[in-house]
């Protein structure tokens, strides 16, 4: 499925990760993903597809080549929205 989306326009897709990578997640989230976004991330890709900027990843260290930051990571979103009094639910 990466081959798919090699050539899109926000270039190469970071590669999809492993069910305990996905699990490691849901426990810092305190929930379990949905199945779809469970294999979006381990089929297709850990995020920076789809809509708007693309999903956000679910590790932290991912790098657009030629970016000087990393790509967002949703559970280190949802973690320092927490500590900041947001509600859970966002994610």
């Amino acid at each position: 499925m990466t081959d798919y989306y090699a050539d899109a326009p926000r270039g190469p897709l970071f590669p999809p990760i492993s069910l305990p990578d996905i699990e490691k997640a849901e426990h810092r989230i305190g929930r379990r993903l949905p199945e779809l976004l469970r294999r979006l991330y381990t089929e297709v890709a850990n995020g920076k597809f789809g809509p708007d900027g693309g999903l956000a990843s679910l590790t932290d260290g991912n790098r657009a080549p030629g970016h000087v930051r990393d790509w967002p990571c949703a559970v280190s979103v949802h973690e320092r929205n927490l500590s900041e009094g947001m509600p859970p639910s966002w994610l």
